[in-house]
This record gives structure tokens, C-alpha cells and sequence, in this order.
């Protein structure tokens, strides 16, 4: 039977017509491409500046609580002068401040420790440093796991000063040894080795604790889950103690929709930390040049 032309001439009409919109899916599909990858683009270099916000906000806030703290500022006047940092950067049109300017206190300090690495804890309160708060430390008490079988040996150092600004009164540090004794641990913990060491904490003074891993060579042992918690009382009696003298600083970089935020914690007095750590002796003079 013959077709009649009319028919023809329809189905080359919708076959033109499939082309088009096939092409025009197409042309949509690469333009969304394109389109997602601009704003990719744009968002990787918003993202960065808004990085460079923070980063400048966080170098500012740590820059000011060094000078503060070696000019042996008030701390809440510190972290007050830290909070109020905001600003601009004009080469990126990034905006930058800090959000968050603390002195944390905390029940406990964890750790882990390597064979021979060591972890310092200060016993002080860091807005009064001069002050003398030794009396209200009676003991301290560490617990940790090991990967050594319960051999490990934990090497526990005590320091005591009556003011943080002059070394002139500061006793000779106290070692103590004390090794992997099985126990039950404290409530939420899962440690099987503890210690507790209650001196010198009689004395009235501040105090730098240093535990340090001195287990056999060669054992492969390191310290886990180690946690220090401070007791008023002796034989780690008493209420927990407070432990403070860390500042966290958090802040924050925005440029367009994009925000990042960077953190950053230090001790508010690190003279203290490295207190004796080292002593040199010599016959003759020693010149630093």
C-alpha cells in the first residue's frame, strides 16, 4: 500500500524534533559542567582565603597572649584583649576574629607516652601565679595501660617553687619510680596499672609534675591511656582538684558564604614547664654568644 506524503513529511518533523532536544540535553548537561566547576573553582578559593582569615586571627591571638604573658599581664585581661581580635585582610577581602578565648580547667590530663617521652602537668593557678596553692594539692594519682604485659615502669617527678616569676626559690626536684602495679580503676577508666604519689605535695609551694616512660629498652613498651587526676587529700583522698592553666583559642576566617575555623591550645605560664629540666655543669664559665 503506498504511504501518503503528508505521513512522511510528520515523521521527519518528530525525528527533527528529537535531534534538537537531544542536542539541547546536551548543551544543558555541559553547561551544568561548566557551571560546577566555576563554582568549584570559586569555593576552593573562598574556602582558602577564609582559611588565611583564620590563620591570621589564630597567629594574632597567640602572639598577643606570648607578649602578655612574658609582661606578666593579669589572664582575664589577656583573654579578654584576645577576644575582642577582629579584623580584615585587604589583599583577599577576607574577614577574620576570634570566637572563643578560655582558660579551660579540667578533672584529668591523658596521655600516652613512647619509651623515654615524657608528659609535664603544672599545679598552679595560672591568675595568680605568684600565689602559693600547694596546700590544696594533697596527692596526685596516674593510672595507664601498657603493651608490655603489665612491665612497665612510669618515672613520676615532682619540682616545688614558691613563685613562678623567681627560680632563686625552687627546691631540687624529686624522682620517684613506681612500676606497673595491678589495680582496680577509678570510675570510667579502664586502666590495670596505677601510682599514687603523695610527696611533696606537704609542703606549701606551686608544683610541675613530669611522668616519663622509663620502662626497660628494648620491650617495646609504651604507656596508654594514662590519666592524672589531683586529690586534695593524701593517698589520692579527698575531692578531685582542678587542673587549669591551658588556653584554647578558637577563630574564625569568612570570606563570601565560606567560613573556616582554626584552634589552638598553650599553657598560659610555659616558663614553668621546662623548669630544671636540664642543668649544665662546667668548670669554667659558660658564655651564651
Amino acid at each position: 500500500m503506498r504511504i501518503p506524503y503528508a505521513s512522511q513529511r510528520g515523521s521527519v518533523s518528530l525525528l527533527a524534533l528529537l535531534i534538537m532536544l537531544a542536542i539541547a540535553a546536551i548543551g544543558l548537561g555541559v553547561a551544568f559542567i561548566v557551571l560546577t566547576g566555576v563554582k568549584a573553582t570559586q569555593d576552593f578559593s573562598s574556602s582558602l582565603r577564609a582559611y588565611y582569615g583564620s590563620e591570621t586571627a589564630l597567629e594574632k591571638a597567640l602572639d598577643t597572649i606570648t607578649e602578655r604573658r612574658f609582661a606578666k599581664a593579669d589572664l582575664s585581661d589577656t583573654l579578654a584583649e584576645v577576644a575582642a581580635i577582629e579584623g580584615a585582610i585587604g589583599v583577599n577581602s577576607a574577614d577574620y576574629r576570634v570566637t572563643r578565648a578560655t582558660n579551660d580547667e579540667v578533672d584529668d590530663v591523658r596521655f600516652d607516652l613512647g619509651w623515654q617521652e615524657t608528659k609535664s602537668v603544672d599545679l598552679f593557678d595560672p591568675d595568680n601565679p605568684t600565689s602559693v596553692q600547694g596546700s590544696d594539692v594533697g596527692s596526685v594519682r596516674v593510672e595507664w595501660n601498657d603493651t608490655c604485659g603489665g612491665s612497665s615502669w612510669l618515672e613520676i617527678t615532682a619540682v616545688e617553687w614558691t613563685n613562678i616569676w623567681d627560680d632563686s626559690d625552687t627546691a631540687f626536684p624529686e624522682k620517684y619510680y613506681y612500676s606497673c602495679h595491678f589495680s582496680t580503676p577509678q570510675p570510667g577508666s579502664t586502666a590495670v596499672c596505677a601510682a599514687v604519689s603523695n610527696t611533696p605535695f606537704t609542703e606549701a609551694g606551686n608544683y610541675q609534675i613530669r611522668m616519663k616512660n622509663t620502662s626497660e629498652k628494648g620491650n617495646d613498651c609504651s604507656v596508654t591511656d594514662a590519666q592524672l587526676q589531683a586529690y586534695a587529700g593524701q593517698n589520692a583522698s579527698g575531692s578531685v582538684k582542678k587542673l587549669r592553666n591551658h588556653i584554647v583559642v578558637t577563630a574564625e576566617g569568612k570570606n563570601n558564604h565560606t567560613k573556616q575555623i582554626l584552634s589552638a591550645t598553650m599553657p598560659w605560664a610555659a616558663p614553668a614547664s621546662g623548669l630544671l629540666d636540664y642543668v649544665l655543669f662546667s668548670e669554667e664559665v659558660i658564655t651564651k654568644d
